[in-house]
């Protein structure tokens, strides 16, 4: 199979940051690890400590193949375009040539890089809404967003066109905000994993801090956690967390594991066909622990191999020799008259089984134990290893092994025959891809659930605002569907708001940043709060090709928030906020506790604006005036701007 084509691939390696260890290997390693597994072969570091960092990477590496590396020393503080170029020089690449650039002092998802070496004209790694999970984090770094800057693709035109004392990370991030530089977005990326059977966030970090490397390595060893989990599988969990984070600080390999634990299950088919059952139980329910260790320290090791990839095969013949040893010990003994015949079987709608995920997997691109609620809920106790031991165990307990067998094999059956009905499903997938496909009307689709969302097409909408402020917001994400009536509703607050450059703003329901970004245009400082993520990066990013940067984004639930706020003795000289039909019931208090002088309130609802009004006069606030807005014409719906002060 071709590999596919990579550029030429500088990583940035400063020490110390680059050597900061995290769960077993430095920041640096990880990275190495990374690029090869992502088809690299060769690279360049730049340091400003190459005799520190080439002693570092001089160690033998646990993979024979590996990348390529040559070294370049730098002065001064921080990279400039000069350095980037003095290297390209070196290789003579094209003027329109391309290089991918990393910076080893960060902990990067390998998804990220991923699409970043795919990308084809300039683009930056940026994370529009970093998750609160890496928050503390990122408290000593330069967190807006476009401002974090952990890897990014480049043409040697673009370069060239730099002042050569640039500081590379400022040039790079003044063209990403004003979208002169394309951008991979960690927040927009799909954070369902099929292989893992669950969503994980993609992110990455600058190295964090001895007292929060602790956190670091916590995030890291979470991410390595599957989902949809058998019942035992959830109580190996945390014994499983804790034996990892001993074993990644080891030189044992995954595939040393994975090895030992085949030995090991072979140890027990032999107890099995020996007789020698409780032996046999008791080393299988020790294997059900070690099983899912070599998994998770691949993964947080970046030790993923093709030898690795195939553990599940190995795992597949160990445990069907287990079934079949006990098979021929009923048999032997005459416990179980047919006992071969009922494990062939299970055997034969467990291979049935498997071809019914395997097919779902292909046509949706989601495993079958995670495609619905009733799925997940039926992974829990479905035939699986760890549940077949645990239920032979149980009749072994209490006198009935052979019972326990003939338990075992139709538990598997009609497990299977559960998976095998669901695979009928039929996938909406290529109707979706065909629709989103065929142009006009329709531009763009998007399908969400609890925890992923998917897009075809470009399902993005342009909305004007003021002569020179326009938006671009995903077809998700709420919007007025009048435009004329929200830009006449936008004039009207900022005139009767006449927001000034001391003005602090709280705007709570800011969506995606319909009032948010004009208000910050005027204003000293904004909070916006919204509770549906989509929004807040849509918002973020409109903010960024505005370069405006005096907004703060909480990404919360408003109640949450206003009541944070109350606590922190925030206080505000403006509050605006545009709630959902139900209005901001149960908030009067807590807003009345932000001091503000003005409270501008845009409903939807006149029913739910007058009780919220009425609410807030019990709060030493007076109705000042109120607008109504037809923006649905012959329809009993009215928009309606009220302001109340004190």
């Amino acid at each position: 199979m071709t590999e596919p084509f990579r550029p030429p691939l500088l990583i940035v390696a400063d020490s110390p940051e680059a050597l900061t260890d995290l769960c077993g290997i430095s920041l640096l390693e990880r990275m190495r690890r990374i690029v090869l597994q992502l088809g690299f072969r060769e690279a360049m570091i730049l340091s400003n400590s190459v005799k520190a960092v080439a002693t570092h990477v001089a160690k033998e590496s646990w993979q024979r193949a590996d990348v390529s590396l040559t070294f370049q020393e730098r002065t001064g503080a921080k990279v400039t375009v000069g350095d980037i170029l003095d290297y390209l020089a070196t290789l003579r690449v094209a003027s329109d040539g391309q290089i991918l650039i990393v910076f080893a002092g960060f902990y990067c998802d390998e998804r990220l890089l991923r699409s970043l070496a795919a990308a084809q004209a300039n683009t930056a790694l940026i994370d529009s809404d970093p998750p609160s999970s890496i928050a503390p984090l990122l408290e000593n770094s330069d967190t807006h967003s476009s401002r974090l800057l952990c890897a990014a693709l480049l043409s040697g035109e673009w370069l060239s066109r730099k002042n050569r004392a640039g500081t590379l990370v400022e040039e790079i991030t003044s063209d990403t905000m004003a979208g002169r530089i394309a951008r991979v977005d960690a927040a927009r990326q799909q954070a369902y994993v099929a292989s893992m059977r669950r969503s994980v966030r993609p992110v990455f970090f600058p190295a964090p801090s001895f007292e929060r490397r602790q956190l670091a390595e916590r995030l890291l060893r979470d991410a390595t956690q599957k989902g949809v989990l058998d019942f035992p599988a959830i109580v190996h969990a945390p014994i499983e967390k804790w034996l990892v984070s001993h074993l990644c600080r080891t030189t044992i390999t995954p595939n040393q594991i994975t090895l030992g634990t085949g030995v090991l299950g072979l140890g027990v088919t032999l107890l099995y066909a020996c007789g020698y059952l409780w032996a046999g139980v008791s080393l299988a329910l020790v294997i059900g622990v070690l099983d899912g260790i070599d998994g998770k320290l691949a993964r947080l090791k970046a030790q993923t191999t093709k030898l690795g990839k195939r553990e599940h095969d190995l795992d597949y013949f160990v445990e069907t020799s287990w079934w079949m040893a006990l098979a021929y010990h009923f048999q032997a003994t005459g416990q179980i008259r047919y006992a071969y015949v009922i494990f062939f079987a299970f055997f034969a709608f467990h291979r049935l089984e498997r071809m019914a995920i395997q097919a779902v997997q292909r046509r949706i691109g989601r495993n079958l134990d995670d495609f619905a609620p009733f799925d997940r809920l039926v992974r829990i106790v479905a035939g699986r290893r760890n549940i077949y031991t645990w239920l032979f165990t149980f009749f072994l307990v209490i006198g009935a092994p052979a019972t326990g067998f003939i338990w075992l094999c139709f538990w598997g059956m009609a497990s299977a025959v559960i998976a095998s009905i669901g695979s009928f499903a039929p996938s909406d997938e290529p109707a979706c891809a065909k629709w989103a496909g065929e142009g006009e009307p329709i531009r763009g689709l998007i399908v969400a659930g609890t925890d992923w969302r998917r897009v075809w097409g470009r399902p993005a909408i342009s909305v004007s605002l003021l002569a020179d402020l326009s938006l671009s917001l995903d077809a998700d994400v709420f919007m007025q569907v009048n435009a004329e009536g929200n830009r006449r509703i936008l004039n009207v607050l900022l005139a009767a708001g006449d927001f000034q450059s001391g003005d602090r703003v709280l705007e709570l329901y800011c969506g995606g940043g319909n009032f948010t970004l004009p208000i910050a245009q005027r204003t000293k400082e904004i909070v916006a709060v919204e509770g549906y993520r989509s929004s807040i990066a849509n918002a973020k990013l409109n903010a960024q090709k505005n370069s405006i940067d005096n907004i703060r984004w909480i990404c919360s639930a408003v109640p949450k928030a206003v009541a944070e706020l109350k606590r922190k003795r925030e206080q505000f000289t403006k509050i605006v906020l545009d709630p959902p039909r139900a209005g901001a019931k149960g908030l009067e208090a807590d807003l009345a506790a932000l001091r503000a002088n003005q409270i501008f309130y845009i409903s939807c609802n006149p029913t739910t604006l007058a009780r919220d009004l009425n609410a807030l006069t019990k709060h030493s606030y007076r109705l000042r005036m109120v607008q109504p807005i037809d923006f649905f014409p012959q329809t009993f719906h009215v928009e309606t701007l009220a302001v109340v002060e004190r």
